[in-house]
């Protein structure tokens, strides 16, 4: 399936625009494009229908991108307690977990959508976590992860950050060479 790369959202002049390119249009080229739905929206209802609605696409897939307000926010999200009621990833496709959350969704938006809300005016926590793993020159930290490889390096600044202890402790159990790897909290 195809969705949308996001490099920047803005809403002004009252417009909502974003840079946007296809996932399956190679060599990607990113463009402005107004969302004239969104724009409409925005006349009609406000800046906090136009976010919400962004959320929305950010946390149903179909807008994608590293980094921005929405990104943190749909993270914020997914580790609320909450929102395992709402969570489709969950599962699989067929599975009741899904079938739960894609009820709970349909019965009760409106309550889904303030959790939205919620996420997009908290912040993420200020903890910060790294791995790391001994080395024979020394302790190494893990600076990237893929699918098919992880890298390290010696220098904890180029260490990858991880804000939440549940992360980097679900990499950790995903990695069948993990069992000398730490976790450490960092200031």
């Amino acid at each position: 399936m195809s969705y949308d790369v996001i490099k920047s959202v803005k809403i002004e002049n009252g417009k909502v625009m974003v840079n946007v390119a296809s996932s399956n249009v190679y060599p990607r080229t990113f463009e402005d494009w107004e969302i004239k739905k969104l724009s409409a929206l925005l006349k009609e209802k406000g800046i906090d229908a136009v976010e919400l609605e962004i959320m929305k696409a950010y946390e149903e897939g179909n807008f994608q991108s590293s980094s921005g307000k929405y990104v943190r926010a749909l993270k914020v999200l997914e580790h609320m307690p909450e929102y395992k009621e709402f969570n489709w990833r969950i599962g699989g496709v067929n599975s009741e977990e899904y079938t739960t959350s894609s009820k709970n969704r349909e019965e009760r938006m409106p309550e889904f959508e303030e959790l939205m809300r919620k996420a997009l005016k908290q912040k993420l926590p200020s903890d910060k976590f790294v791995i790391t793993k001994p080395h024979f020159s020394g302790d190494v930290y893990l600076w990237k992860v893929t699918k098919r490889f992880i890298k390290w390096d010696k220098r904890k600044a180029k260490a990858k950050i991880y804000r939440y202890y549940a992360d980097a402790k679900q990499l950790i159990n995903n990695c069948s060479i993990s069992q000398d790897w730490l976790i450490v909290k960092i200031k």
